[in-house]
């Protein structure tokens, strides 16, 4: 048990972080770099593959950033074709 103690002693920043009370907090580069633009989240399923040519229309046209999820849950309306 005392080599226990010793190793703990030893590397103990490595079992036990700091405490920090104040982190240190910035802004990454990437933020803000997309502001003003629009945004489409598509969702995997049977209407991705049915309106596969109106999106690709779409996103050609008001060239949007593009996000995809692969798992859509009872809080995300479905869209249809229109």
């Amino acid at each position: 048990m005392i080599w226990l103690n010793r190793l703990v002693g030893r590397f103990g920043r490595i079992f036990r972080p700091k405490n920090v009370s104040q982190p240190k907090l910035w802004r990454p580069g990437y933020m803000n770099r997309h502001t003003g633009r629009d945004a489409m989240v598509l969702g995997n399923g049977p209407s991705l593959k049915e309106c596969r040519a109106k999106l690709f229309a779409f996103i050609e046209k008001y060239k949007p950033l593009v996000f995809g999820v692969n798992r859509i849950t009872p809080d995300v309306i479905k869209g249809h074709c229109r």
